[in-house]
This record gives structure tokens, sequence and C-alpha cells, in this order.
């Protein structure tokens, strides 16, 4: 299943995010053609729907989602199944693009740049240890990752 990721704000659907995701399992890739200054962590983006209850609570632990959950809490704005996805896509996008959302989008941009700014640099400063220091558990984390380690029990967050 595929699903096009809306919901944090960009300039325009030619930077649209394409995310595909396959249900109960942990497999996530990545296709996008973005500024990268534009992407933050979802829980220091103010777009991330707060008043949806658990939401916060799901991005701090962590937690797998599936795509229709994550549509159903509003952390996408649309789930496409594989048959016909580039169909559904397309006209989902010239639908989008005729209704106010993406001028909605582009006005949320001019009017929070300062405090986009302020997340990015927030987030930088968090990251920039976890990359440069060689006992923080991102190099592990990214190594499991790459070399597709699977666990070997629970983690601690599902106990």
């Amino acid at each position: 299943m595929r699903i096009l990721l809306l919901s944090t704000p960009f300039n325009s659907l030619t930077q649209a995010v394409y995310v595909h995701l396959k249900d109960l399992s942990h497999e996530v890739k990545l296709l996008y053609a973005v500024d990268l200054e534009r992407i933050h962590q979802a829980d220091s983006f103010p777009c991330v729907r707060d008043e949806i209850a658990g939401v916060k609570e799901l991005l701090d632990a962590c937690r797998p989602v599936s795509a229709h959950e994550a549509e159903r809490i509003g952390m996408v704005d649309a789930v496409f199944e594989d048959a016909d996805y580039y169909e559904k896509l397309h006209d989902y996008a010239v639908g989008k693009y005729d209704e106010d959302f993406i001028w909605e989008k582009q006005e949320f941009l001019e009017e929070n740049e300062a405090k986009i700014e302020a997340c990015k640099e927030a987030e930088l400063k968090v990251m920039h240890p976890e990359f440069w220091d060689e006992k923080s558990p991102f190099h592990r984390l990214r190594r499991e990752f790459v070399y597709k380690i699977c666990p070997v029990g629970t983690p601690k967050r599902f106990g």
C-alpha cells in the first residue's frame, strides 16, 4: 500500500512525499523530491494534529502504525492501494490543487517561517551529538536497520 503524505506542509505538490508502507512490517521506504530543509520530525512540527488524542504518545513511544491508522488519526491525508495508485494519486493531486488546500499550506509556511526555522534548529541541536558521538545509540540502531538485524526480544516500550 502507498500513501500520499501531505500533512507536513510543503511549497507545492511537486514537493510531495511518497511513502511506501507495508502493514504489519517495519519496512518503510521513502522516495521523495523534497527540499530537505523542509523535513522535520513530525512531533516538532505544528501541523501534526495535536488535538487528536494519542498522537503525541504514539510519536513519543515510536510505536509502529499502519497506513490506515495514520490516516484515521490525521497523520497523513490520504491512503491509496496499489491498484491504480498513480491514477488515484494524479486525481487526488489535481483535486487538491483546485481547493484552498495548497494555498493554505503555502500561507502556513509563510506565517510560521520563524517557528519552522526554530524547530529545525532545535532538531539539529539534538541530532548533531547523536550523529557524531561514537557512544550514541544512533550508530547501533542505524547498523541494525541497514543490515536488517532483527531484535532478539520485544522492545521494553511494548512490554
